[in-house]
């Protein structure tokens, strides 16, 4: 952060008189209601007053709007550990009771009932689950602090400040711990209740058990809706898509789990004989304890499965939303080079300078820029664009729903997107109530055309004479450059890089 002398910052932002903010403090007696109701009564229609209250929660909804993206992240993967977490607990029970089994068979011998041995697998898991859900709340709150540390580091702003580690938190972090912990550990719990001390003093271990024709029925029945699901999710809208992918995943991830032990014999006897030959006798053991306990070997296997797929599911999310962008950005664009400011650009992130100076270039035929701004709509906030109208669709691409694109100069013409016409219920030719705050002027504006949305075209749309003339302080976003005829592509790059030298802020 810099800080400047209120004339200096004035001068060189050509905000002489202006103010962004004023702070004004009540006198004795007054109120905050009062003074913001004193004040208000003096501002232009553009201007608005609020209470400290009412700045601060303000303040605080547009943290929690950003961290509500990070928790619903966080939520993600919590539930997929979770998710993870259930088969790697009933595999590591079933192997403890596969390696207690005499001394289970013992308690029976003695006289303990099956009640009690389930009870005591259960009573284990329940002492497990409150102490590693009480190093996992530990361990979460040295991740925030982690995590604060590293959204700090990115600019966000955030106040210093004490990380708060509510009561709930706690709770229900070691209640949702211990639960899954308890639940997973049910079916080892059950089969432990089933020892005999007969079968259990044998020598020999146990036989693997045949998976039942039910299992089987119901694996491929749930395998078989979950790759319906997803497929139906590929095609479905994006807000279906989410719903019928996830839940479709799950419905696969449970149904192969529960055929996996059906292929660890022959997977594990065709790909694991070359392994015990390579490694000796620890790879024959391997290769003999997975074809001896396959449903444990399936078990293992389907914790390592849901672990690969999200990290393949999550690189291909992330290359197709960049190949997303790049198809609609070439779609939406015309022009061969895009300025923006670092960091998204916007809100004045380029002098009007720039511009001007780029035009001077000869290595450009044509150079043109977006400016944008803040309009009020019913009342309500909207971002507003302009373009000139003499050559924009030189530049970008406007996928017109209806309406006549060449339009923009009538006069107090506005063109807007098709949500904001459904929205709205408007139509072409409709005339709405249109305020500027900059100059604190409402206008009535014809809907000359109405278009689909894209990478660049989006909300309202002007007349750069427009722009001029209710915006007093222009705002460009993106300079959009065609280079000159003859000129290569490298060469245009190399000397829009020559020119943005004096502009480190522009990319």
């Amino acid at each position: 952060m810099s800080l400047f002398r209120l004339d200096v910052v004035q001068q060189q932002l050509g905000l002489q008189g202006k103010f962004d903010q004023i702070a004004a403090g009540a006198s004795p007696g007054v109120s905050e209601t009062e003074l913001r109701d004193r004040v208000a009564a003096s501002l232009p229609s553009y201007a608005e007053a609020a209470t400290e209250a009412t700045v601060i929660g303000q303040q605080v909804s547009g943290i929690d709007s950003f961290f509500g993206i990070l928790r619903t992240i966080l939520l993600v993967f919590a539930l997929i550990a979770l998710f993870v977490g259930s088969y790697i607990i009933i595999n590591t029970f079933s192997i403890l009771i596969a390696q207690r089994t005499r001394e289970l068979a013992l308690l029976r011998a003695l006289g303990a009932t099956r009640g009690q041995v389930f009870r005591l697998v259960l009573a284990e898991a329940l002492i497990t689950g409150v102490a590693a859900s009480a190093i996992g709340v530990v361990a979460g709150l040295f991740l925030a602090h982690g995590l604060y540390a590293a959204v700090s580091s990115l600019g966000s702003g955030l106040p210093k400040a004490d990380l708060v580690l509510q009561p709930s938190t706690v709770i229900i972090g070691m209640v949702l711990g211990t639960v899954i912990t308890v639940v997973a550990s049910v079916l080892p719990a059950r089969k432990a209740s089933r020892v005999s001390p007969v079968e259990a003093i044998r020598e020999a271990g146990d036989a693997a058990q045949p998976l039942g024709r039910i299992r089987i029925i119901a694996g491929v029945a749930v395998t078989i809706l979950g790759a319906l699901l997803i497929a139906l999710g590929l095609f479905a809208g994006t807000g279906a898509a989410f719903q019928l992918l996830g839940l479709g995943a799950l419905l696969l991830y449970l149904g192969v789990s529960s055929l996996a032990p059906l292929t660890v014999v022959p997977i594990a006897g065709t790909l694991g004989a070359p392994i015990g030959a390579l490694r000796g006798v620890p790879g024959k053991l391997a290769r003999t304890n997975a074809i001896r306990a396959p449903r444990r070997a399936a078990a293992t296997a389907a914790a390592l499965m849901i672990g690969v797929s999200l990290v393949v599911g999550i690189a291909v999310l992330t290359d197709s939303a960049k190949a997303s962008t790049k198809v609609a950005l070439q779609q939406a664009v015309k022009a061969d080079y895009m300025v923006f400011a670092n960091g998204g650009g916007g809100q004045g992130g380029i002098s009007p300078t720039t511009t001007a100076a780029l035009a001077k270039d000869p290595h450009f035929s044509a150079v043109d820029d977006l400016k944008q701004g803040t309009i009020l709509v019913n009342g309500a906030s909207a971002s507003v664009f302009a373009a000139n109208p003499a050559d924009y669709q030189e530049f970008f691409t406007l996928d017109v729903a209806s309406g006549d694109p060449n339009s923009l100069g009538n006069g107090n013409t506005i063109f807007l997107d098709e949500t904001e016409a459904s929205n709205h219920g408007w139509h072409v030719g409709d005339v709405i109530q249109v305020n500027f705050p900059a100059v604190g002027t409402t206008v009535k504006e014809r809907i000359g055309c109405i278009f689909n949305p894209n990478a660049i075209t989006t909300g309202y749309m002007i007349s750069t004479q427009q722009y001029a003339t209710y915006f007093p302080e222009p705002q460009t976003f993106i300079i959009l450059l065609r280079t000159a005829s003859g000129v290569s592509h490298r060469a245009g790059m190399a000397a829009l890089d020559h020119d943005l030298a004096a502009f480190p802020t522009l990319k």
